[in-house]
């Protein structure tokens, strides 16, 4: 009767400890889709100042207005300006609540 019951005992523990691996795997394959998809790779892509400027179509002196009133964040490397497309796209969609009022 005991080695009955340390069976059921085992084969109920197998079954939680294989849920819970296919609940890992199905988190890591989210996880390397995302880290895949387009979306991702833009977060890592700078444009520079010409860029962001065709981009939004303004000039590069209304640009400079942005970045010194703080309505575009970016950083400075030597002697240029740089945004990232995560930053330019944050301005865009704030653009656009503001059209919707």
């Amino acid at each position: 009767m005991d080695l009955v019951k340390l069976y059921q005992q085992i084969k109920e523990s197998c079954q939680s400890i294989d849920q819970k691996m296919d609940l890992l795997r199905e988190d890591i394959r989210k996880l390397s889709n995302a880290e895949n998809s387009p979306a991702s790779k833009l977060e890592d892509t700078v444009l520079d100042y010409l860029d962001v400027a065709q981009v939004l179509h303004i000039s590069t002196r209304q640009l400079r207005r942005l970045h010194n009133s703080g309505e575009l964040v970016g950083f400075k490397a030597g002697r240029r300006r740089y945004y990232f497309v995560t930053e330019v796209q944050a301005y865009l969609r704030k653009l656009r609540s503001n059209e919707q009022f």
